[in-house]
């Protein structure tokens, strides 16, 4: 299995949070190579700050799901809405073995 996991931390309006989140992994859910997406909220740390996880058969996968987003209309104004809200800090790809 392969997870991409996106950082993210809150920075806009926390009443927008939701919908934009729910807006971003909408968009990664669509995408037929997607096992799974979750959103985790860190309990035991800085509240704002949030993982966006989208689970994978294998890295080719991840790369189809990459390049399907890309031409989806629906994800850039995901984006924008998220952008709005929260602060990207990095991306992780990790393998399970």
């Amino acid at each position: 299995m392969v997870y991409l996991i996106r950082r993210a931390v809150i920075t806009g309006d926390w009443g927008k949070m939701e919908e934009a989140a729910k807006g971003l992994l909408d968009c990664w859910a669509r995408q037929p190579q997607t096992k799974g997406v979750e959103a985790w909220g860190n309990i035991a740390g800085p509240i704002a700050e949030y993982r966006f996880v989208a689970k994978f058969d294998s890295l080719a996968d991840e790369e189809q799901f990459s390049i399907g987003l890309m031409k989806d209309p629906s994800f850039g104004k995901a984006m924008m809405a998220f952008a709005e809200v929260f602060r990207m800090e990095d991306d992780q790809l990790i393998r399970v073995m």
